[in-house]
């Protein structure tokens, strides 16, 4: 499933769990922890409006998100410009559209499957921007051949979390971080 999966597994078995790993889309994700059905899953503090999991003080990762536009949109400096415009979001990925709505509350939000089909929307002028995450769009564009003004956002951190329905899910969430503390100190994990 890829490198950020395999981190997770050497984390979680550090902590002393063992664990079936799936990949959802974040709003899946979202129900199911919800649910009690998902334990541990890995989030953005945008992402956990609910207050529905625990974070570690540790980080995972970091994503980045994109905003990305045609040259004939008007130039932005933040997300808060956006209201009144029409904003490209991904279908069943919870952060970017998060953040649309609380940085723009008045934006027009269409969604896309994936980011080719993003991308076309924007080139035929069916939406202003695009809202995802920044480097698999940059990747598409490079495929595709194309360039597309953008702005690069602050990073988005992402968490181990355990739902709070699990039991000892503070217990849970303090092995994990331990271990985050201790792979980061021993350079096994980025530093942030």
């Amino acid at each position: 499933m890829g490198p950020a999966v395999d981190v997770l597994l050497r984390i979680l078995d550090e902590a002393g769990y063992r664990a079936d790993v799936r990949a959802y889309p974040s709003v899946r994700v979202r129900a199911l922890v919800e649910s009690g059905d998902l334990d541990i899953s890995i989030a953005t503090r945008v992402w956990d409006k609910d207050n529905i999991v625990l974070f570690p003080d540790t980080p995972f990762g970091e994503q980045k998100i994109g905003l990305f536009w045609r040259g004939t949109a008007h130039d932005v400096g933040s997300l808060a410009q956006l209201d009144g415009k029409t904003v490209i979001v991904p279908l069943g990925q919870f952060t970017p559209a998060a953040l649309l709505k609380k940085k723009a509350p008045l934006a027009i939000m269409r969604e896309s499957r994936d980011f080719e089909g993003a991308i076309a929307m924007l080139q035929n002028g069916r939406a202003d921007y695009l809202l995802d995450w920044e480097n698999p769009v940059r990747s598409q564009l490079d495929h595709l051949g194309l360039t597309l003004r953008h702005l690069s956002l602050p990073p988005v951190y992402t968490y181990v979390v355990v739902g709070r329905r699990v039991p000892d899910a503070e217990g849970i969430i303090r092995r994990i971080d331990a271990v985050m503390k201790k792979l980061t100190a021993e350079g096994k994990l980025p530093q942030r």
